[in-house]
């Protein structure tokens, strides 16, 4: 059985790694003159947060892309 101060490490280290993980990207606005440029500075921004999943990665280009964009990727949903 765990006494007070173990109990208080596990939960200060639940919370600590809790944190981490709310590293976020900053993805500037689509550059659509140069979008391989843009491709590269959101990759360095995945890097820098160490975002690796590509669900995730999807989830912060839409967010960020004009809606003329996204109407033309043929959105539908699930």
């Amino acid at each position: 059985m765990m006494d007070d101060n173990n109990e208080m490490a596990v939960a200060k280290l639940n919370q600590e790694t809790f944190e981490a993980y709310k590293v976020s990207a900053k993805i500037p606005p689509f550059w659509e003159e140069k979008p391989e440029i843009w491709f590269f500075q959101v990759e360095a921004q995945f890097s820098i947060a160490n975002i690796k999943q590509e669900e995730t990665k999807f989830n912060y280009f839409v967010a960020q892309l004009d809606t003329k964009f996204i109407e033309n990727m043929g959105y539908h949903s699930e």
